[in-house]
């Protein structure tokens, strides 16, 4: 009695405890006896781990190079439409890269760095998105970018239910032009508003 009372006031409260705490170094002498083994399993677990991210990373890469070369073409198609037949859009691809990670070895989230690019004029080099358009541009932009991805044409097969409708507020979108233009720029805006709250600060009389 007088040993388990020792073995108590130093391993637990209760015999319960102390034959619990017998089994928790029992089961880490067993690690350290067979770290070995151990090591050499986590060395394979992490090796098929890593192979196994490879291929998904790889196969979502060639679906959104797939997706973003259909993207492209139905913007610049609606682009187009918006009186901005020369504007040049691309999705630019870059290996992924991190602070202290090796180029092309990929990240949670795949093997690219995605970037939007854009060039308003021919001749001009296709810059970032975000450093080049204008208002005006963004806003034409964003709402050709709705429209394509709003009527499903680049992903039919998404149906996912929003759990809340999004609001767009659209400045500039019709400044510089009028007729038929405006006139389109007004069917897509009406068309995002079946499914989405669309406030639009407009440059056109009534």
């Amino acid at each position: 009695l007088a040993l388990i009372d020792r073995m108590k006031r130093k391993y637990g409260r209760t015999v319960e405890e102390v034959l619990a705490y017998q089994e928790q170094v029992r089961q880490r002498l067993l690690g350290l006896e067979h770290s070995d083994e151990r090591r050499e399993e986590l060395a394979r677990q992490l090796k098929q781990a890593a192979s196994e991210y490879q291929k998904a990373a790889e196969q979502l890469s060639e679906k959104r190079r797939a997706a973003a070369e259909r993207l492209e073409k139905l913007i610049r198609k609606e682009l187009a439409e918006l009186s901005m037949e020369k504007t040049r859009f691309v999705v630019h691809f870059e290996p992924f890269s991190s602070s202290g990670a090796e180029t092309g070895k990929g990240g949670p989230h795949g093997l690219d760095d995605i970037e939007l690019r854009l060039s308003p004029n021919p001749g001009e080099e296709l810059r970032p998105l975000e450093k080049i358009a204008s208002g005006g541009e963004l806003s034409r932009i964003m709402l050709a970018l709705k429209t394509v991805l709003g009527t499903k044409r680049l992903t039919p097969a998404a149906n996912t239910k929003r759990t809340s409708d999004p609001t767009f507020v659209f400045d500039e979108v019709d400044a510089g032009i009028g007729g038929r233009v405006a006139e389109r720029v007004g069917q897509r805006l009406k068309r995002l508003a079946r499914d989405s709250q669309v406030l639009w600060v407009t440059h056109l009389g009534a």
